[in-house]
């Protein structure tokens, strides 16, 4: 099938990989206009400076996905570029050549991704 949003589409993404990481803080600072309301935590990791940006709406995802549609993807970080084709950051709905992964390998993926999602929110969401 192949990549591309079609065919993420029709295996039937809803962008729940697409959560909150950490964003280099020039793209935040030239997109940031268009970020849906948010809680910002800053960090220097070795001499460069990190955003991450939390929504407070209760959503657990990336405040860049509005209507389903990432709004900075031009300039999306280098993770979200080689989500999906790169053996350590798998796509739960589609292998790495583009084919629909079996429901029950989705769930297992989802299930992991909920998981990692929620320790996330837990350190940094809206009530800590």
């Amino acid at each position: 099938m192949g990549w591309g949003e079609s065919s993420c589409i029709e295996a039937g993404c809803n962008q729940e990989c697409c959560f909150p990481i950490p964003l280099p803080y020039r793209l935040w600072k030239k997109r940031s206009d268009e970020a849906r309301e948010c809680r910002v935590f800053k960090e220097r990791v070795s001499g460069e400076t990190w955003i991450l940006a939390v929504p407070v709406d209760g959503e657990v995802s990336c405040v860049f996905l509005k209507r389903g549609r990432c709004v900075v993807y031009r300039d999306r970080p280098d993770v979200c570029r080689r989500y999906g084709v790169s053996e350590d950051l798998q796509c739960p709905y589609l292998d790495l050549d583009g084919d629909p992964r079996p429901r029950g390998e989705v769930e297992k993926f989802l299930k992991r991704y909920r998981e990692e999602t929620n320790r996330l929110f837990k350190r940094y969401g809206s009530g800590g």
